[in-house]
């Protein structure tokens, strides 16, 4: 995914528990959080969910981004947790 700066989210949600790791897998992206539940991200979704600005118009919150513009065979390169938001490449 780009590495621009991220769009402002302008919607709030409650923290329930912080990210604790993430593991890049063949699909997917597992997310583990702090109080142990695990998470499964297909590569496809976070691709199409990306809110850089290259993937959303800041000013209409338009996506920009075509998924079906996007290798069906996408893939990770590497996912980290990162001062508490999930990175991937």
């Amino acid at each position: 995914m780009p590495t621009a700066a991220a769009v402002a989210d302008f919607r709030t949600y409650p923290l329930i528990s912080e990210l604790a790791d993430a593991r890049v897998l063949d699909d997917q992206i597992r997310v583990q959080w702090a109080d142990g539940r695990l998470s499964p991200f297909h590569h496809q979704w976070l691709r199409d969910n990306c809110p850089c600005a290259e993937c959303v118009y800041s000013v209409t919150r338009e996506q920009v981004l075509e998924i079906v513009d996007v290798d069906a065979h996408l893939s990770a390169v590497s996912a980290c947790i990162d001062d508490g938001f999930l990175q991937v490449e």
